[in-house]
């Protein structure tokens, strides 16, 4: 075990802490014979030394926290077998790039914010329960995919990523919740599926750029960026249905 700290259970173990100075460690599979199958709250908490870590496929799950803060922690390899990553586990850290296994079904709550290196995301084509603010504050973020089964962007999920220039969004997707794409400079394209029935507060705020239709069919729009666009758009169809009307009328008069 040497420099970890651990606690050991009937069937498994989990890494509890790191008493080490090394910039690149490998996690032990096993401890006194039970299989590594956790890394737990706060286990390398800001380690800004920590530069690369190897995780055995034994380990399902990362828990809240679990590298947070580590600074230098630039290269990182999810196992195959893993199942959950929790809440703020890699937020501050300095990742560069993201790819969750399909295997994962749960990425809680801001578990990359402000990861201010990351340029690209890699997600589970489906089958996989996303929390707020999974890639908030992401600032260099240029590359994202969203699981094909969503049914919501969640709260903050990308604020503030200000190199987003464009996402897709699933055809299944009823809600876009409140500051999903808040500050997000950069973003020229956005699908909105008619699927949406709601926008939430500020969805959209200072996206300046954004070349859209949206949906007929909103049921809700809390965005005042997203009401006035689609307020214009009705005037303009209106417009140009009594445009049509007079036209037509003028032609039976004639």
């Amino acid at each position: 075990s040497g420099d970890f700290v651990y606690k050991k259970y009937s069937d498994h173990a989990e890494i509890c802490a790191y008493g080490g100075n090394s910039e690149e460690i490998e996690i032990p599979s096993e401890i006194d014979g039970c299989a590594v199958t956790t890394i737990g709250v706060l286990a390398f908490c800001y380690n800004e030394t920590l530069r690369n870590v190897t995780i055995p496929e034994t380990v399902t799950e990362i828990q809240n926290s679990a590298f947070e803060g580590c600074g230098n922690l630039g290269d990182i390899s999810f196992p195959e077998n893993l199942k959950v990553i929790g809440e703020r586990a890699f937020a501050y850290s300095g990742i560069e790039k993201v790819c969750i296994p399909d295997s994962v079904t749960e990425v809680g709550d801001y578990a990359f914010y402000e990861c201010c290196s990351l340029l690209e995301a890699v997600l589970p084509e489906k089958n996989v329960k996303l929390g707020d603010g999974v890639f908030a504050y992401c600032r260099v973020l240029k590359n994202v995919n969203l699981p094909v089964d969503s049914t919501s962007i969640n709260n903050h999920m990308f604020i503030e990523c200000e190199e987003l220039e464009q996402i897709i969004i699933p055809s299944g997707v009823t809600k876009i919740e409140d500051s999903a794409f808040e500050y997000c400079h950069s973003l020229k394209s956005v699908n909105i599926p008619e699927s949406v029935r709601e926008i939430g507060n500020s969805s959209f705020e200072e996206v300046k750029n954004i070349e859209n239709k949206y949906p007929n069919c909103l049921d809700k729009v809390y965005d005042y960026k997203v009401d006035s666009i689609i307020r214009n758009e009705e005037i303009k169809r209106q417009k140009e249905e009594e445009e049509r009307q007079k036209q037509m009328e003028q032609m039976r008069i004639e």
